[in-house]
């Protein structure tokens, strides 16, 4: 019962959670990428938390071109990775967005007078990767992705004159299970149990 009523919430969050971020109309950052029709302007407008699923749209005619316009921008915003080659084809290995080249970076930029497509999405070696020219920057923050040391995790610094540092890092190993009568004593002391859950 507990289970089915958190996975509801943490959709609901996710409902509400923005497709994007323009950093002083020259940085963008999203979770997935672009495509040839990424229109910023457009993204701006569409309505979030009306999708429910991403993958099963509810309410969504397939047969509107205007509503299947919208949900390909989305779609393309949260599942596209980057390729080497020029041009932009379908993600199959996601199952949804596109695969875009250094062309379709260079014009989506371009296009919406943008400097810098910040993304996430793929695990990196050293916890991130430039790629287009460095126009494409790929962070990702989950370190030792596919086991104890297997990458470096790292995160995006940028300043106020909008330079771009990256900051990677390695986690540590795992902390030993709190017991309760620790959880009660950080309680006590903090008076947050957000701090216990966090040692777990």
């Amino acid at each position: 019962h507990h289970r089915r009523l958190v996975g509801e919430m943490f959709r609901d969050v996710f409902r509400w959670l923005p497709l994007g971020c323009l950093i002083d109309g020259k940085v963008l950052v999203v979770h997935g990428g672009v495509s040839r029709e990424t229109d910023i302007e457009y993204v701006q407008n569409i309505k979030r938390a009306k999708y429910v699923s991403l993958f099963k749209p509810l309410g969504i005619n397939k047969r509107d071109v205007d509503q299947m316009q919208e949900w390909q921008q989305v779609l393309d915003l949260l599942w596209s990775d980057p390729q080497t080659s020029d041009g932009c084809k379908p993600n199959d290995r996601r199952g949804s967005g596109t695969c875009f080249g250094p062309d379709v970076s260079q014009f989506v930029l371009s296009h919406n007078g943008i400097e810098l497509l910040v993304r996430s999405h793929q695990c990196k070696q050293d916890g991130f990767e430039y790629t287009h020219k460095g126009k494409v920057l790929t962070v990702f923050s989950a370190s030792s992705y596919f086991g104890p040391g297997s990458n470096l995790g790292a995160y995006v610094k940028i300043s106020s004159d909008l330079k771009v540092r990256c900051v990677q890092f390695q986690a540590g190993q795992m902390r030993p299970k709190v017991n309760i009568r620790e959880r009660l004593l950080c309680l006590s002391v903090c008076g947050c149990s957000f701090i216990c859950l966090l040692l777990n």
